[in-house]
């Protein structure tokens, strides 16, 4: 997309928005008599500073997603969930797991997000350095509630949290007592079936799930999935101070890869598991002081053995490997003066990969990292609120980190809150990009092709944000909205280029007539701006409506670093950059409670155009979901019955033209009991 046809979208998107919130507020009549209702629900948030905090005195724009906006979103996997999250982009699961970035600047594997699942990180060295959400240990009916910070939060979670962080908290054990199980099954072969029991004594109360998954995947494509997760979570009362929280959770995913026929890319199964043991232990000091610890092991793997015939040359490839990860982390939070909170600690993080095919010769490698934390509320007076925070963390492969953050806040009055904030977040480069060798040597013997060498000097990435945030309670109309306005300047981004290969790879005196292969440099400069809100509504008792947009403009530029190719590819590059994210994205929904106890969600979803790799390109869709259910009492159990449809608009690509999704639709039954 030309720069002249973007900023036009831009500024028509942002005027339709301002009309449509405008319009809001001017045609909505006061609903009277339930707004202690709508306002109680209005909810405290954990993940932005380590401290309990309203919305409005967070420091940073958070999207709250509630349980019953995922079940009335019809999403069955957690990555499709990320659509309901202004400035969010989500690609359909096929042959490889869902993307899912944040102001674009996507890879295979993501990693500029930080996810986490109660606390612990889903990060994995053997995805690159990014997160694989078909692994994600969690069951969507086991989620209370989904916290994701839109903007960098390095300050409270250190690396990875370069561009935000999505928070999963699950169903404690107590909240989970009883029984429960569904059954879905629709076209596109899906069956999906859940299972969860919940109980406990005196001392104790444990919730016990499993998931399995099933599926085609897309038309035309060899992308068949089955995904099992199982979660085991306890819940010790050890005393009236102390709690300890074990878990224990398993999640194997096969998917199918490759092409029919293509002995080059053949059809194969790709095989992975998560396994993780963790165990955190909390003591309430006080009324607002208390101390916590936690514990987690993660081990994983991934197999695809195969073989690639190309032409006379044959491969035994396999892009699995193994990776395992300690952390340990101890947070303190206290009330060191009447109008001051402070959340702060330390953590220990360890972690080994082994992947042959990527690390040629030398197949296993590992890093550590030690952070220290802080962050501080201060009441400054009745009407302004002080968050300062910051990290300082070391890396192995990386150094050190400083990611400091200040956000100051003015409260309007009750109901309507300014923010002002800057921030600075690191990313240090994956085992991968810092030590990866991907290279193909034939059986046999023959000629070796080398497709990524990586080099010495690799830098963390390093990105600088300054935003203006409002939030506003209208009470009268039980309305509430939420505006981000952002910079964030990455001086320094790491971005896989291409280099002719030197000694002792290649003794050709003359460069330009040896072989090329990519390697990580911090070889870009990326500016990210723009303005997204989001805007819930309760015009009636049974009526919901939430709509969010978001209209971002992306500039980028190659800087001064060794580039061997042909200009007109060099262009691709940034040109790809500038379009990873679309200029304009909305999201409405709509949630509907009728008669005969029947509940309607409807939603729509407009991405403009983008590119998601250097040789693909998405042009601008709309997709709708919706979803009809009635609950009942039947025998003592609650029962639900849904029908779903998902993209039932139109067949429409949403990563690259050959993976078209089409309408897909399944009905699905829930008993309580």
């Amino acid at each position: 997309m030309d720069e002249g046809r973007q900023g036009r979208d831009f500024a028509h998107a942002f005027r339709f928005a301002c009309y449509v919130v405008a319009g809001l507020g001017v045609l909505s009549a006061p609903a009277r008599g339930e707004e202690e209702v709508f306002f109680a629900d209005l909810p405290v948030v954990l993940s932005v500073s380590r401290l309990a905090q309203p919305l409005a005195e967070a420091p940073g724009a958070v999207t709250v997603i509630d349980q019953e906006l995922i079940r009335a979103s019809g999403a069955r996997q957690l990555s499709d969930v990320m659509r309901l999250v202004p400035g969010m982009q989500v690609t359909p699961r096929s042959r490889d797991a869902g993307r899912v970035t944040y102001h674009g600047l996507s890879e295979e594997f993501p990693s500029r997000l930080q996810v986490l699942v109660d606390g612990r990180s889903q990060y994995s060295p053997l995805y690159q350095g990014g997160v694989n959400w078909n692994l994600i240990p969690v069951a969507l009916e086991d989620i209370e509630r989904i916290e994701v910070l839109r903007g960098s939060n390095s300050a409270a979670y250190g690396a990875n949290a370069f561009l935000g962080v999505i928070n999963i908290i699950t169903l404690s054990a107590s909240q989970a007592r009883g029984a429960s199980a569904s059954v879905s099954s629709g076209s596109g072969g899906l069956h999906d079936t859940f299972v969860r029991w919940g109980g406990g004594t005196p001392g104790a109360d444990f919730r016990m799930t499993f998931r399995e998954q099933q599926d085609n995947g897309l038309d035309k494509v060899f992308d068949d999935r089955r995904n099992q997760v199982f979660d085991l979570r306890a819940d010790l009362h050890v005393s009236d101070r102390d709690e300890v929280q074990l878990n224990f959770g398993n999640t194997r995913n096969v998917s199918g890869s490759g092409k029919i026929p293509d002995p080059c890319d053949p059809a194969h199964e790709f095989h992975m598991r998560n396994t993780a043991l963790s165990a955190g232990w909390r003591r309430a000091i006080s009324a607002d002081s208390e101390l916590k610890a936690d514990y987690t092991f993660t081990d994983e793997s991934a197999d695809d053995s195969h073989l690639e015939i190309c032409g006379s040359d044959r491969f035994n490839v396999n892009y699995g490997g193994r990776a395992r990860r300690h952390d340990l982390e101890v947070q303190h939070i206290l009330a060191p003066a009447p109008d001051m909170r402070l959340a702060w600690g330390g953590g220990l993080h360890a972690e080994s990969v082994r992947m042959p095919f990527f690390f040629y010769g030398n197949v296993s490698h590992s890093r550590q990292s030690q952070r220290l934390f802080a962050n501080l509320e201060w009441q400054v007076a009745p009407r302004w609120l002080l968050n300062l925070g910051g990290t300082l963390e070391r890396d192995s492969l990386a150094g050190s980190m400083l990611a400091p953050r200040a956000v100051l806040h003015r409260h309007l009055d009750e109901q309507n809150t300014v923010r002002v904030g800057v921030s600075r977040a690191f990313r240090p480069p994956s085992l991968f990009e810092a030590k990866g060798d991907w290279r193909w040597v034939p059986l046999g013997g023959g000629a070796t092709d080398y497709d990524f060498m990586a080099r010495q000097g690799l830098r963390a990435e390093r990105v600088d944000s300054r935003e203006i945030g409002y939030i506003g309670e209208f009470r009268p109309y039980r309305l509430s909205l939420d505006v981000r306005a952002f910079e964030e300047r990455i001086p320094n981004r790491i971005q896989v280029l291409p280099r002719y290969l030197e000694a002792p790879w290649c003794t050709n005196p003359d460069p330009t007539q040896c072989d090329r292969a990519d390697y990580a440099a911090n070889g870009e400069a990326v500016k990210i701006r723009g303005i997204e809100y989001q805007l819930r509504w309760q015009p009636l008792n049974n009526t919901r409506l939430l709509l969010n947009q978001a209209f971002v403009q992306v500039r980028a530029h190659l800087l001064d670093v060794e580039v061997d190719d042909d200009p007109s590819n060099l262009a691709k590059i940034s040109r790809h950059t500038q379009a990873s994210a679309p200029s304009h994205n909305t999201t409405l929904m709509l949630m509907q409670k009728l008669p005969y106890d029947l509940e309607l969600a409807v939603s729509h979803y407009y991405v403009g155009d983008m590119r998601w790799t250097r040789n693909t390109h998405v042009a601008s869709y709309h997709r709708a979901d919706w979803r009809l259910a009635r609950r009942f009492q039947a025998g003592g159990q609650s029962i639900e019955v849904a029908y779903t449809g998902r993209s039932s608009i139109d067949s429409h690509p949403e990563f690259r033209d050959s993976q078209v999704v089409t309408p897909r639709h399944f009905v699905s039954m829930r008993l309580d009991f």
